[in-house]
């Protein structure tokens, strides 16, 4: 069966489903309403809902449908009336979390067969139970049927052949290291996505380190001064700081969103205040996360999900219930950062409008994507992925100016801020690129398609996300404001080039010089081996696996004797590196 469009508003008195089938025989369509159920069906079309709040079914006048086949060829609108009038039902516009969770005929048995579906990826798997969950369910929450069909099972059986890829020396990434012996067989096809060379046998704690060395020998001090001394005459770089994307004006209705609820709460409180005011006599305090769906729903000219969007949400999409850790949300949410930024990067560069080269430049970017990092090492945090980023800006893209990476830090915070549904506006934005390639869309599968499916998810709170969008501002505005703005966190030499173009560039007759040769990779690999982007040296007993938390600081070990292989001895008084400081105090949102 074919899941339709459709997309879902609501009154104070009902929830409208507008679902779009046409060319079909209406006549032959059957609608099911049963309390937080719904269930449409017209051959070929078949559509299950779940809501969060109850609707009254059994009300047959009042719950209807109307056909209109004028509109896109056909389009029904399901009125299904709420059990109490006025209730809000929060995230309607997340079709991809309202769909009914359902297990594919023959699921269980398709394994590694990528090329024959890609719709079974060998998922990692650390030890028994060897049950994969679909959906949850409190005991007592409703009354089971007993005539179920295969197709509406909840639990997932693996085959002896599932386990089989799950053990050994095999090494994992993707979401939440979910993917393992996917990407390497189709090395000589995606020669262009990775710059890891062998993924599918590579450590985790080995991928840092060369990823590190690459960008030490790939960094071109020429280009990057050129970029930062010339960024006034160039118009692309003048474009991209002066573009205003969706999320800046969604911010500036949030935050008079903000202004006139704090206005109306102080006047309501207030002893003199007027009762026959409408506006103060109407007001109800609203939840945060209500004030974030209103702006993203209503935001002028930037508010909601596109056509494209919704159908992805809704076709492309699978519900499933993804068990995550608290250790491994901190690692989800960093990677998530990562994936912004790159997204954001390219979004403010090209004016909201993707070119060809978009798909190559995001992957570039973002650390996750071209080399697969995971940040769950010991002492991983924000300031990591922001000197990760930051150093990326000055050695991969068209303009590599530390200006504009600073520029896109904020617009990740403001996304941040903004909520979940920001969020997964960009991550769709991203996944849309990456789908429209003939080789990144490899990522998609591994990666992107199951972040936009756990940001929807009840796994991920809001209150968790604003904290960790607090968290990720407070990082940034310390950053920059560390020494020479957060360019000595980066181990790039990038402070070094800054005091000889002041000093030494250009000789007494105004000729330009050259830069000295100890602007080289060999120097830059001992300034990052003082930096936080140090991968950790685990001890012979130690795995990733058993780190749980972050632990102090890494070990400041040159990468020439990691990538040789050596024991590096941890010193008896490492002195934590001079760049990254947490804020005492609580940033001001207009900080951003």
């Amino acid at each position: 069966m074919i899941v339709p469009n459709f997309r879902i508003t609501q009154d104070a008195d009902f929830v409208h489903v507008h679902i779009n089938v046409p060319y079909v025989r209406v006549s032959s369509a059957e609608m099911v309403c049963d309390g937080h159920d719904f269930s449409f069906w017209c051959k070929p079309y078949l559509l299950k809902l779940k809501f969060p709040h109850e609707l009254d079914g059994s009300d047959e006048e009042r719950c209807k449908a109307t056909y209109d086949p004028l509109q896109a060829h056909g389009t029904l609108v399901a009125h299904l009336p709420k059990v109490e009038p006025g209730q809000h039902f929060p995230d309607l516009d997340l079709t991809t979390k309202l769909l009914q969770m359902r297990l594919r005929t023959g699921q269980a048995s398709m394994t590694s067969s990528l090329a024959a579906g890609m719709n079974a990826l060998p998922v990692r798997h650390d030890g028994p139970p060897r049950i994969s969950v679909l959906s949850s369910r409190s005991a007592g929450s409703g009354q089971e049927d007993e005539d179920e069909d295969e197709d509406d099972l909840k639990i997932e059986f693996e085959t002896e052949e599932d386990i089989s890829l799950k053990v050994g020396t095999h090494v994992f990434y993707g979401f939440n290291r979910k993917y393992t012996q996917v990407l390497g067989r189709f090395r000589e096809e995606f020669v262009d996505v990775l710059e890891l060379p062998e993924a599918d046998s590579t450590p985790e704690e080995q991928r840092r380190t060369l990823r590190l060395a690459a960008e030490n020998a790939l960094f071109s001090p020429d280009r990057y001064l050129g970029d930062s001394m010339g960024a006034a005459e160039d118009p692309l770089f003048e474009a991209a700081i002066s573009f205003e994307p969706f999320w800046t004006r969604q911010w500036s209705y949030w935050r008079a969103v903000v202004t006139d609820a704090k206005t109306l709460q102080v006047a309501a409180a207030s002893a003199v205040a007027d009762a026959q005011d409408p506006a103060i006599a109407a007001y109800s305090p609203q939840s945060p996360e209500a004030v974030l769906e209103a702006t993203f729903l209503h935001a002028d000219g930037a508010g909601g999900f596109t056509d494209e969007e919704r159908t992805t949400l809704a076709q492309s999409l699978a519900n499933r219930e993804l068990l995550v850790s608290a250790t491994e949300q901190r690692a989800l949410l960093l990677g998530m950062v990562d994936l912004l930024y790159a997204f954001c990067f390219d979004h403010r560069c090209t004016q909201g409008e993707p070119t060809v080269e978009s798909a190559h430049n995001m992957t570039r970017i973002s650390a996750s994507m071209s080399w697969l990092e995971q940040y769950n090492h010991r002492g991983d945090g924000v300031e990591v992925v922001i000197c990760s980023l930051m150093r990326r800006v000055c050695i991969y893209p068209y303009l590599r100016n530390w200006k504009l990476g600073r520029k896109v830090l904020g617009d990740v915070a403001r996304v941040l801020y903004l909520g979940r549904h920001s969020v997964l506006k960009c991550l769709l934005g991203l996944r849309a690129v990456m789908e429209h390639t003939d080789t990144h869309y490899m990522l998609n599968k591994v990666l992107l398609d199951d972040y936009c499916t756990w940001v929807q998810s009840a796994s991920l709170k809001a209150a968790t996300l604003a904290s960790f969008a607090e968290e990720f501002n407070t990082t940034k505005t310390a950053f920059e404001k560390g020494p020479s703005s957060g360019k000595a966190a980066v181990g790039l030499q990038l402070v070094e080039l800054d005091v000889w173009v002041e000093q030494d560039a250009f000789d007494d007759q105004g000729n330009e010089q050259e830069i000295p040769a100890s602007f080289n990779a060999s120097n830059r690999n001992a300034a990052t081996a003082n930096t936080v982007l140090s991968p950790p040296i685990l001890q012979p007993h130690e795995s990733l696996l058993n780190i749980t938390k972050p632990v102090g600081v890494p070990v400041h070990a040159t990468l020439s004797s990691m990538l040789s292989g050596m024991t590096v001895e941890q010193p008896a008084t490492a002195a934590p590196p001079s760049v990254i400081a947490p804020a005492k105090t609580k940033p001001l949102i207009q900080e951003l």
